[in-house]
C-alpha cells in the first residue's frame, strides 16, 4: 500500500486519520481482528507500529539516506535538496 510514497511529497492533511491511507490501514485491522470499535483498532495499529505517518517517515528517511550515498551524477546535483528534506523530516517527527 505504501509502495512509492517515499518519493512523493505528502502534506500533513494527507496523513490525517480521516484520509484514505489511514482509513485503509484501520479497515484492514478491523477485518483482521473482527473489531469495529475504533479504540481497539487504534490500539492495535499503535502496538503493531503500523501507523501511516510513522511508516511513511521510516520509508522516506531510508529512501533519502540511500539517495544521499549514491554516486549518480544527477542525484549529486540535488544533494542539497536531499539534505534539506532529511533535516526537515527529522525536525517534523522528532
Amino acid at each position: 500500500m505504501f509502495y512509492g510514497l517515499e518519493a512523493c511529497p505528502l502534506i500533513q492533511s494527507q496523513l490525517r486519520s480521516d484520509h484514505s491511507l489511514e482509513f485503509a490501514v484501520n479497515s484492514a485491522f478491523k477485518n483482521i481482528f473482527h473489531k469495529v470499535v475504533y479504540d481497539v483498532v487504534s490500539d492495535c495499529v499503535k502496538y503493531f507500529d503500523c501507523s501511516v505517518s510513522n511508516s511513511i517517515y521510516k520509508r522516506m528517511t531510508n529512501y533519502l539516506a540511500k539517495l544521499k550515498c549514491s554516486n549518480n551524477v544527477l542525484i549529486g546535483l540535488f544533494l542539497n535538496v536531499i539534505f534539506m528534506e532529511l533535516s526537515g523530516l527529522q525536525l517534523n517527527y522528532a
